[in-house]
């Protein structure tokens, strides 16, 4: 796998972790609040071929709204929450 499937795989972790949490209500409103288009959400969460490339946007939002580590996030280094 490469890095940027490593960082997908990592994003797609911490909204389950978030789901699990119940801070994300359900996968729709987590898609309406980043802006995603369900199909491209959906697609690379069950594709993992197709994990090569990851919306800067969606990241961010995990980091400043939902405290994950972008250490983790990005290079997968220490806990997924800050």
């Amino acid at each position: 796998m490469n890095y940027d499937q490593q960082i997908v795989t990592r994003f797609y972790m911490a909204v389950d972790a978030l789901y699990a949490l119940g801070e994300i209500k359900n996968f729709r409103h987590f898609e309406r609040e980043i802006g995603a288009d369900h199909s491209v959400f959906y697609d690379l969460r069950k594709n993992e071929r197709k994990r090569t490339f990851m919306h800067p946007a969606w990241l961010r939002h995990l980091v400043v709204a939902y405290s994950i580590s972008a250490d983790w996030l990005l290079v997968g280094e220490g806990a997924m929450f800050r």
